[in-house]
């Protein structure tokens, strides 16, 4: 009877022991999904950052190319108003 008392409490020990190193490393995957969360978050944000620089760039440039396009409507109309007209 006393050796089974004896190998309990050595596999309680061997449980608890166990359940420990459990937490520790449910711990430690906490700790990797929180930095990884904020990782994740952080390139989502330069992400974003890109994506508006490089909307903004092509904004730009089709405003250019718009005014471009607007000078020469007007300098054809220019033209136009110069030419002669016929009855």
């Amino acid at each position: 009877m006393f050796d089974f008392l004896q190998s309990l409490d050595a596999t309680a020990v061997l449980i608890l022991f166990l359940f420990v190193i459990a937490l520790i490393f449910l711990v430690i995957l906490w700790f990797r999904a929180n930095f990884l969360k904020q990782r994740l978050n952080q390139t989502e944000r330069e992400k974003l950052e890109l994506d508006m620089k490089l909307k903004t760039s092509h904004t730009e440039q089709l405003a250019q190319k718009l005014t471009e396009s607007i000078k020469t409507i007007d300098a054809i109309a220019e033209l136009l108003t110069q030419l002669p007209r016929g009855k």
